[in-house]
């Protein structure tokens, strides 16, 4: 009968370890008092005192309260964490939360996610994400939120999004990217270093930040909303954009600032009616042969930005414009440095 009763012992504590093992295994995290604050009627999570946790499920609610920050830094340099679930009720990841997760490879949404934005470098150097979607209420993703992600590939971004800040998604592996049509803020450096091969400018885009394409040297398209308001492409948005050989900027435009396509691979440009400002070196060491300037000269309008000879046009470049404005062009301070290469515009229509 003992030993019955000893073996039957012996099973029950087999199973109970085995069931522990499993739910250590299986299960996630379990939040503590000291890992959050109470807010008012809301939580706001703080971290883990675990570091070397690898699942972690945001609750929808502890004590009763909606769990609806994650705090700055609050899971940063958790190495070992590959899992993360964020609870419906999470309307902001701060600045810094899961930085340097180097392990975390998925991130998911409840789907009745009420989120609106993700701070500055919530993600950064989340070196084993290789997608993810966002969910519909997002509205701000700023600055470096993903930046040196570098197996993230796939971005999937909500239509309500409206900012898309500094470095976004720069040093990331994304190739292909759907902006949304409320997007209105395409921050600096927003996907540059990527390989991404082509994009289209929301009409709402009224701004392309500095540096925001640059160094993107697979890209091969860019198009423009029909009703683009686009006036403003800051210095270096294309800086060394080899493999872009056209592009058909939209009416709209006025500035085009300091190096804006410089060691670009564009060959020809059109710049419209509303062109105001051409920046120093801002087709420096492209491959840019035929720029045609649409605009009829008026007194310093165009005007062409550090004109004592910075502007570095191409030797070989051909300048075309209205025949009634070429002599004025040519004697225009700034243009009179490159007076033989402009030439009207009619000489290209035969």
């Amino acid at each position: 009968m003992k030993k019955i009763l000893t073996a039957s012992l012996i099973v029950v504590v087999i199973v109970l370890v085995a069931g522990l093992f499993m739910w250590r295994g299986e299960d996630t995290y379990r939040f503590k008092s000291d890992d959050y604050t109470i807010d008012g009627n809301r939580i706001v999570l703080t971290g883990a005192q675990d570091d070397t946790v690898e699942h972690l499920k945001i609750p929808d609610e502890i004590r009763g309260r909606p769990v609806e920050e994650i705090a700055p830094d609050a899971f940063r340099n958790f190495n070992r964490l590959k899992n993360v679930e964020i609870g419906k009720n999470v309307r902001v990841i701060n600045d810094n939360a899961f930085r340097s997760a180097t392990r975390l490879d998925t991130v998911s949404f409840d789907e009745e996610s009420a989120l609106e934005r993700i701070g500055r470098s919530a993600f950064q150097r989340t070196l084993a994400l290789e997608s993810v979607a966002l969910p519909e209420t997002v509205n701000i993703v700023d600055a470096h939120a993903f930046e040196g992600a570098s197996a993230l590939h796939e971005a999937l971004l909500p239509e309500g999004l409206e900012t898309i800040g500094e470095g976004a998604f720069s040093f990331t592996a994304i190739e292909s990217i759907e902006l949304p049509g409320a997007l209105s803020t395409l921050g600096a450096l927003a996907f540059s270093s990527t390989p991404l091969r082509s994009v289209t400018i929301p009409s709402g885009v009224t701004v392309i930040g500095s540096g925001a394409f640059n160094n993107a040297t697979s890209l091969e398209t860019v198009h423009f909303a029909s009703s683009s308001a686009l006036t403003t492409i800051e210095a270096q948005a294309f800086a060394r954009t080899i493999s872009l050989e056209e592009i058909e900027l939209p009416t709209s435009l006025s500035r085009l600032e300091s190096g804006a396509f410089e060691e670009s691979g564009i060959e020809s440009l059109t710049l419209g009616e509303n062109v105001e400002y051409i920046g120093s070196r801002a087709f420096y060491l492209s491959n840019l042969q035929t720029l045609i300037i649409e605009r009829t000269f008026e007194a310093g309008v165009p005007w062409l930005g550090a004109p004592e000879s910075t502007t570095h046009f191409p030797k070989t470049l051909a300048i075309y414009v209205d025949e009634d404005s070429v002599e004025s062009y040519r004697e225009a301070s700034g243009f009179s440095h490159y007076a033989d290469q402009i030439v009207s515009i009619e000489t290209l229509e035969d």
